[in-house]
């Protein structure tokens, strides 16, 4: 894993400068970035290895709109970004890199978490496809921030996009355990169900994400018989950018309440023994001025 490093030219958090990497030295030249309405440039240190170019983390996480957690000890990392969340596995070479004590992310992962892809890339150029090219605020999970966005799947595998379900008013973005062996959790998902028409007076619309599979989806939504869009996040990217992650696939129980602005409007969790679940505190939030 003995690559060199060298600095990129970066428009609004997406490459304009490339390293490529032979042996142990890098070449420094510069690569254009096009595909994202980038209209700021910063400076970005970049590695090439293994025909993969990675860029460094901490100048993401100063220089670009991406929000950058990295949990050690389960050995993953996410970018929380305006599109996606995307994790990456530390001790996956082709995705996480550590080069003379610096971090570095694939450009693919940077790329995912604003929903683009890499359409062409070559030694001098690295272009990019988003359907939303566009600059960016710093997404978070703080009320008053721009919520990260993310690509989930339903019951039936189809990819969800949050800025679709935004397209038309608010989001409430609950995150739960298990619709199978937890019963607050089987209380939000049968209560958020029943309240579907309620939100959607208040111009909102209502979804669960939790950490395990597409089938469970179904298989929740049968047993609990509940109408109410599952989502699978089955690596617990979502969770860690939105900040509910307990452990495992794991999270709190929680709600995000989310703006058609999509900025975080409200948000509260749900721990220990004495929580209590009360769609009325929701409502009451969203009519709150």
């Amino acid at each position: 894993m003995a690559v060199g490093c060298t600095t990129y030219l970066l428009r609004y958090g997406l490459i304009a400068g490339l390293a490529v990497v032979s042996g142990t030295v890098s070449a420094e030249t510069l690569c254009t970035v096009s595909g994202l309405g980038l209209d700021q440039v910063s400076r970005l240190d970049a590695v090439r290895a293994a025909g993969t170019t990675f860029l460094n983390l901490d100048d993401i996480q100063n220089s670009i709109a991406v929000e950058v957690i990295v949990d050690v000890e389960s050995r993953i990392g996410t970018l929380a970004g305006p599109g996606n969340c995307v994790a990456f596995y530390l001790d996956d070479e082709t995705e996480y890199r550590e080069i003379d004590g610096k971090r570095y992310v694939s450009a693919a992962a940077l790329g995912g978490a604003f929903d683009a892809t890499i359409r062409k890339s070559r030694k001098q150029r690295i272009d990019f496809q988003c359907e939303q090219a566009r600059s960016w605020p710093r997404p978070g999970s703080e009320v008053g921030r721009q919520a990260p966005g993310f690509v989930l799947r339903n019951a039936d595998s189809a990819e969800v996009r949050s800025r679709d379900l935004l397209a038309n008013g608010g989001l409430i973005l609950a995150f739960v355990r298990s619709g199978g062996w937890d019963p607050f959790s089987m209380e939000m998902l049968r209560s958020l169900s029943a309240n579907r028409e309620a939100f959607a007076k208040q111009g909102f619309v209502a979804v669960a994400t939790h950490g395990y599979g597409c089938s469970e989806s179904r298989k929740w939504a049968d047993s609990l018989k509940v109408d109410l869009m599952l989502l699978s996040d089955p690596n617990a990217a979502v969770m860690r950018g939105f900040d509910v992650f307990d452990e495992g696939l794991l999270p709190v129980c929680s709600i995000v309440m989310i703006g058609s602005d999509g900025r975080v409007r409200w948000r509260k969790e749900f721990a220990g023994a004495s929580a209590v679940f009360d769609v009325a505190e929701i409502l009451a939030h969203m009519t709150a001025d």
